[in-house]
C-alpha cells in the first residue's frame, strides 16, 4: 500500500492474472466532493480514457440503475468497461471491491475529505431552497 498526498493506492506490480490483460489502470474510490473530478481530469491530461458520472450515466445508466434498484451486482465488469482505462466517482465508488476483482492489476485510488468539510456540505445542501 502507498500513501502520498491523502491518497491511498492500493495495489502492487505483483498483482495480476497470467494470461489475461486488462485495460483499467485506475479505480478512484473516493466519494463526490473528495477531489474526483480533479483526479478525472489529471488522468485525462496523462492521456487516459475516464468515466466519470456523466459517462457512467451516457454509457451505462441502464446497468447502473438495474443494479442500484436491485442491489444484486450481477455485472460483467469487465465488459462493461472493457476500453476504459479509469473510472471515478457516483456510481463506482460503491463497487470500487466489485471492479478491482474483475481488473485485479487496477490500482485503487482512494481520496479521503476532512470530516467537518463532508458536514458542511451536506448542511449547505440541506438548507437550499428554491428561490
Amino acid at each position: 500500500m502507498y500513501i502520498h498526498l491523502g491518497l491511498v493506492i492500493i495495489g502492487s506490480e505483483t498483482d495480476h492474472v497470467v494470461g489475461l490483460e486488462f485495460k483499467m489502470k485506475v479505480i478512484v474510490a473516493g466519494y463526490s466532493k473528495t477531489g474526483t473530478k480533479s483526479m478525472a481530469s489529471a488522468l485525462k491530461i496523462l492521456g487516459y480514457n475516464v468515466y466519470d458520472f456523466m459517462e457512467h450515466y451516457w454509457f451505462h445508466s441502464e446497468q447502473w440503475i438495474k443494479v442500484l434498484a436491485s442491489g444484486n451486482i450481477d455485472v460483467d465488469f469487465r465488459q462493461m468497461y472493457k476500453n476504459v482505462d479509469a473510472v471515478t466517482d457516483n456510481p463506482p465508488y460503491f463497487f470500487w471491491e466489485q471492479i478491482h476483482e474483475a481488473f485485479p492489476d487496477a490500482k485503487v485510488s482512494c481520496s479521503m475529505q476532512n470530516i467537518s468539510v463532508l458536514n458542511f456540505i451536506n448542511a449547505a445542501r440541506l438548507s437550499t431552497r428554491p428561490l
